[in-house]
C-alpha cells in the first residue's frame, strides 16, 4: 500500500485486521497492538500526525501490558512514535523516544545490530532538523560505521546511510561532498536494485536538489526527469512522489525566472496531490505555497497573499501555530509586504516567523539567521544603520557557527555589513568586511565568478574613496 499510495485501502485493511484480532485474541494481545501500529503508519503517511499517535500510543500501551518492559517490539514503537513527533516539530521529546528506543535494543542485542543504527539514524534526523548539523552527522556515520561492519558495502541500508549523510552535507552548503556521496548511495542502489527502482529515483531527485542549489539548472532538471520517468514507469502517474518531482521541477525554473513553466509544474502537483490526499493535506499546502512565491515574483501580490493564506490555513490545521511550515509562511508573507515597501507590515510578519523559528528550532539555527538578515534589510532600507547592522551581525553569528567561515551564506553578510559601513562613509571597516566576503568568495567560486567579480569592483570603489579621504587636506 505504501508504494501504491491507496491510503484509504489499507486503513480498511487495518481496521478490519484490527476488530477480527479484538474478537478472537482480545485488546490486550500482540497481534492487536501490531494493527494499531499499521493504522498509525497510514495515518503517518497521510500527515495526520495526531491520529498516528493515538494510534501508536495504544499499540504501545498493550505492548508494555504484555511484554517485557525491555522488548525490542517496545522499543519498535518508540521509534514509530519518535518519527511522528519530528513531523510535528516536537524535537525534543523525539529526541527522548529515540534514546528510550535505543537503550532497549542496546541491552537486548548489544552494541552491534541494524536496529541500533537505526536509531542513530533517527537521533541524526532530529539534530538536523534542528540545524545542530555536526551533530548530525555525528550520529549518520554511526549508523553508516555499524551498517557497514554488519551487511558490507554493497547493502540498501548502507546506501540510506550514504543518502542521510549528502543531505546534512546539502544542508550545510557542502555541495561537492553531498553530491559525493548521493552518488555512494545510486551506485549502490543499482547493484542491488538495476537501473528501474524507486530508491534510485529517489537518488536522482536528491542529486537533482544540490545541482538546483548550485545554480546548474539544466542539470538539475536533467536528474529530476529521471527521476520522474523511474517513478512514472514503477507507480504509474497517480502517486505522491510525482507530485514531489512536479514540485521540484517548479522551483528549478521559478530560480530560473521562468514563471510559466513554473506555474505549468506547480498546477500538476496541486491537481495531482489533491486528487490523491483531498484538499487539507499539508502537500496540498506546499502547492499554494509555491503558487505565492511565484505570484509575488511576478509583482501580483494580492494572488501571492491569498495563496500563501491557503497554504497557513492548511499548515495551521494540521500542525497547530508552532510549526516551521507556518513560520515559513509568515516569512514569505513578510517578504511580499517587503517587496511593496510596507514595512511594517513586513516586519509584524517577519517577528511572527522569528518567535515561531527561535521556539522550535533555538537560537543557533540557520532559519532564525534567515529572519535577522531580512530584518536587517528593511533597518538597512530604512537608513537606521545601528538597527541594520545589529540584525545583520547576529545573522552573521549564527551562520558562522552553523556553516563555519567557507560559506555563502556568510560571504552574503559580510557583504551587506561592508555596504552599510559603505553608506555610513567608514570605508575602512567597509573594506574590511568587504574583503573577507571577497576571500570566501575566491575558495568557494573562484576569481571569475560574477560573484566574487563584483565583490572585487566593490573593494576597489572602497579603495578609490579612502584614497580621496586621504588625500583631504586635515583640519
Amino acid at each position: 500500500w505504501e508504494y501504491i499510495a491507496d491510503y484509504d485501502k489499507a486503513i480498511n485493511y487495518y481496521s478490519l485486521g484490527l476488530r477480527q484480532s479484538r474478537q478472537q485474541y482480545g485488546e490486550e494481545h500482540e497481534k492487536t497492538a501490531i494493527f494499531y501500529n499499521g493504522i498509525g503508519i497510514v495515518y503517518y503517511y497521510l500527515s495526520e500526525y495526531e491520529k498516528a499517535l493515538v494510534q501508536h500510543k495504544q499499540a504501545l500501551r498493550i505492548q508494555k501490558s504484555i511484554l517485557p518492559k525491555n522488548h525490542p517490539i517496545i522499543a519498535s514503537s518508540y521509534n514509530s512514535i519518535g518519527l511522528v513527533l519530528i513531523d510535528q516539530a516536537d524535537y525534543d521529546n523525539a529526541l527522548e523516544y529515540f534514546n528510550m528506543s535505543l537503550i532497549i535494543f542496546k541491552s537486548v542485542y548489544g552494541e552491534n545490530h541494524p536496529d541500533i543504527a537505526t536509531c542513530y539514524n533517527n537521533i541524526g534526523a532530529v539534530y538536523s532538523e534542528e540545524g545542530d548539523f555536526n551533530k548530525s552527522l555525528e550520529f549518520h556515520n554511526q549508523a553508516l560505521i555499524l551498517r557497514k561492519n554488519i551487511f558490507g558495502e554493497i547493502n540498501p541500508d548502507v546506501a540510506q546511510s550514504y543518502t542521510n549523510i549528502g543531505s546534512i552535507y546539502f544542508e550545510k552548503g557542502e555541495f561537492d561532498n553531498a553530491l559525493e556521496y548521493h552518488n555512494k548511495a545510486l551506485n549502490i542502489y543499482k547493484s542491488v536494485f538495476g537501473e528501474n527502482h524507486p530508491a534510485i529515483a529517489n537518488c536522482y531527485n536528491n542529486i537533482g536538489a544540490v545541482y538546483s542549489r548550485q545554480k546548474n539548472y539544466d542539470k538539475a532538471l536533467e536528474y529530476y526527469n529521471k527521476s520522474l520517468i523511474i517513478n512514472k514507469s514503477v507507480f504509474g502517474e497517480n502517486h505522491p512522489n510525482l507530485s514531489i518531482i512536479y514540485s521540484n521541477i517548479c522551483t528549478v525554473y521559478y530560480f530560473q525566472c521562468d514563471f510559466t513553466k513554473a506555474i505549468e509544474y506547480n498546477e500538476k502537483a496541486l491537481l495531482l496531490t489533491k486528487s490523491i490526499l483531498g484538499d487539507n493535506h499539508p502537500d496540498v499546502a506546499v502547492a499554494y505555497f509555491n503558487n505565492g512565491s511565484i505570484s509575488r515574483e511576478l509583482g501580483n501580490y494580492n494572488k501571492a497573499l491569498e495563496n500563501f493564506s491557503t497554504a497557513l490555513d492548511i499548515w495551521k490545521t494540521n500542525f497547530g501555530e508552532n510549526h516551521p511550515n507556518v513560520a515559513s509562511v509568515y516569512f514569505n508573507i513578510g517578504i511580499a509586504y517587503d517587496y511593496q515597501a510596507e514595512f511594517n507590515k513586513a516586519l509584524e510578519y517577519y517577528y511572527k516567523a522569528l518567535n515561531i523559528r527561535k521556539a522550535v528550532f533555538g537560537e543557533k539555527h540557520p532559519e532564525v539567521a534567515a529572519i535577522y538578515y531580512k530584518i536587517g534589510g528593511i533597518y538597512y532600507k530604512q537608513n537606521d544603520f545601528v538597527k541594520a547592522l545589529e540584525y545583520f551581525n547576529q545573522a552573521l553569528t549564527i551562520q558562522k557557527s552553523v556553516f563555519g567561515e567557507d560559506h555563502p551564506d556568510v560571504a552574503k553578510s559580510y557583504n551587506t555589513i561592508g555596504a552599510i559601513y559603505t553608506k555610513k562613509g567608514d570605508y575602512s571597516k567597509a573594506l574590511e568586511y568587504r574583503t573577507k566576503a571577497l576571500d570566501i568568495q575566491k575558495t568557494l567560486f573562484g576569481p571569475e565568478d560574477q560573484r566574487t567579480i563584483k565583490t572585487q569592483q566593490k573593494i576597489s570603489e572602497i579603495q578609490s574613496k579612502l584614497k580621496e579621504q586621504e588625500s583631504q587636506p586635515k583640519e
